[in-house]
């Protein structure tokens, strides 16, 4: 029984502070945070063993009815962070449904050059843009040092929406 819960709670510990550590690191750029975010897992993960051992011994001495209800409680935070997990990991694709007949005009800029080309392919457009996945929402296009394409979509209804990517040049791939 001690081993299950050191398990479950180890688990649980570890899922909270991935959460943690994700919120903190999330919109650092460059190789030292990814390594500070690896220091951080692995101390995450010592740690959340220290917790998980000091709760299970807390939990021994609990009574059986009071064991049962603390484990299904852990057991269904587990299960609802598994879920919550799978959904940020899947991303959505917010124009699956879009059609060529719902754009009136896109266009492409490029910066740098800035440079605007007028797309007039729009059913190719459509189907390229039906399969964009979003995994999660970056504001971080000022910091990058590269090009940014910027596709600007006029719809039918008078709306614009605007995709956005960069491409991030380091110093070795820029080949002039």
């Amino acid at each position: 029984m001690k081993k299950g819960l050191l398990i479950i709670f180890t688990l649980f510990y570890f899922g909270l502070f991935i959460v943690l550590i994700d919120l903190v690191s999330r919109n650092f750029i460059g190789p030292l945070p990814g390594v500070l975010t690896l220091a951080a897992l692995v101390a995450a993960f010592i740690l959340s063993v220290g917790l998980a051992q000091f709760t299970a011994n807390k939990v021994e001495v609990l009574a059986p009815l009071k064991k049962k209800i603390l484990l299904a409680v852990v057991s269904l935070l587990l299960i609802l962070a598994v879920i919550v997990v799978f959904v940020k990991v899947k991303g959505k694709k917010p124009f699956q449904d879009l059609e060529a007949s719902d754009i009136s005009g896109a266009s492409v800029e490029l910066v740098p050059p800035e440079t605007t080309v007028q797309i007039t392919e729009l059913e190719e457009l459509a189907g390229y843009l039906n399969d964009i996945i979003v995994y999660e929402k970056d504001n971080s296009y000022n910091e990058y040092a590269g090009q940014t394409v910027t596709i600007t979509l006029t719809m039918k209804d008078g709306s614009k929406k605007e995709i956005r990517e960069n491409i991030h040049f380091s110093s070795g791939e820029l080949n002039m």
